[in-house]
């Protein structure tokens, strides 16, 4: 008998977690939508918020005060001035420290959990924006994630950008010539940068000239991408990087509707810039595409059997499907049982570096 209500237990046991897994509780959250200053130079706070809380803290470096919620809100907004707070915290327009704190229980209302989210601007330490003008605004550029958020100056509903152009020197200082880039956000100090979405890259011209337009934000950055040449996005995002070079530091302030010069100077040698464009080139070659069948074949026109060779199926996302290490110069690739009709880019890595990306249609 104790056997039987032991089982019993058990199966109750993982039927309410498995419940619980496959309808997971929302989790709740607060986050800075936007913070302006009116003409006399007042603050006002949009926050969204998720979900139910008792309080939200604000601090800046005048000090901290706690916002009372008055009632739940759910995928709702609420203004709060210095007024509504407990004690009036200033918070200055020419620059300032920005912290909004929220608890929240988690769902087996027994362990609580912290959200905190810090916005730096204008002439503060460590700031990573500039100050916001007449009619702009600081806002949550991915206000959907969760524990991180990427701030940028706002008019109204519209982030604002700048203009920056100049030349990329090698280390012999000869410009150089052609390859698409772009700059790394490891390690920066910047509000804007996200996985290389802040921007989509830029190509360099015959004479080492390059244009690129990038939010808002302060810059700081010693690392910069090469990318697999990309017709069809004309991208340089993180999946299409090649490898990550060292540059002179730069130390880069865009201010809303300018064009700022920067010459950009390698540290490192380039071993290689990719001038073929996105699926051309006989290096790698897949077929058929697209894709009607369980099972994608291959070619690699260099010797892979010595080599650490891999191919990497990607979403149009950049989510990692699925990763196949090669052995021979011709075979077939399994493609995922539950694999949705799409486009998907297959990056064909050799020695650690990508050397060629190509897009699959699965039909």
């Amino acid at each position: 008998m104790k056997k039987i209500i032991s089982i019993l237990l058990c199966s109750l046991i993982s039927l309410v977690s498995g419940l619980i897994l496959a309808n997971p509780v929302e989790l709740p959250t607060v986050w800075l939508y936007r913070l302006s200053f009116d003409a006399q130079q007042q603050w006002k706070m949009k926050l969204g918020v998720q979900g139910s809380f008792d309080s939200v803290l604000i601090s800046s470096s005048s000090g901290r005060s706690k916002y009372l919620f008055d009632e739940a809100l759910y995928n709702d907004f609420k203004l709060i001035t210095a007024d509504s707070l407990d004690n009036p915290v200033n918070i200055n327009p020419a620059g300032d420290s920005v912290t909004i704190i929220t608890w929240f229980k988690k769902w087996n209302k027994e362990q609580q959990d912290t959200l905190t989210e810090t916005v730096i601007f204008g002439d503060y330490p460590n700031a990573t924006l500039p100050a916001p003008g007449e009619g702009q605004s600081i806002g949550a550029l991915f206000p959907e994630y969760l524990w991180n958020k990427y701030h940028c100056l706002f008019e109204e509903a519209t982030p604002l950008k700048g203009a920056v152009h100049g030349y990329i020197y090698d280390m012999d200082n000869n410009p150089v010539t052609g390859g698409m880039f772009n700059f790394s956000p490891y390690p920066v100090g910047v509000a804007c940068m996200e996985e290389g979405y802040f921007s989509d890259g830029f190509k360099v011209n015959a004479d080492g000239s390059y244009s690129i337009n990038l939010y808002s934000a302060f810059y700081k950055t010693n690392l910069i991408w090469l990318c697999d040449r990309d017709e069809l996005y004309n991208t340089c995002f993180h999946y299409f990087v090649i490898d990550t070079l060292q540059i002179e530091p730069l130390d880069l302030t865009v201010l809303p509707d300018t064009d700022v010069e920067q010459n950009i100077y390698l540290n490192e040698v380039i071993n290689d810039i990719p001038q073929t464009r996105h699926g051309a080139g006989n290096l790698f070659k897949i077929f058929p595409n697209p894709l009607q069948e369980s099972t994608l074949r291959y070619e690699v026109a260099v010797p892979v059997k010595s080599t650490r060779a891999y191919v990497e199926l990607y979403s149009a996302e950049g989510k990692m499907v699925q990763q196949y290490r090669i052995q021979d110069n011709s075979g077939e690739l399994p493609m995922p049982s539950k694999l949705n009709k799409g486009v998907y880019l297959l990056r064909f890595r050799l020695n650690g570096k990508i050397r060629q990306v190509l897009q699959l249609v699965k039909q």
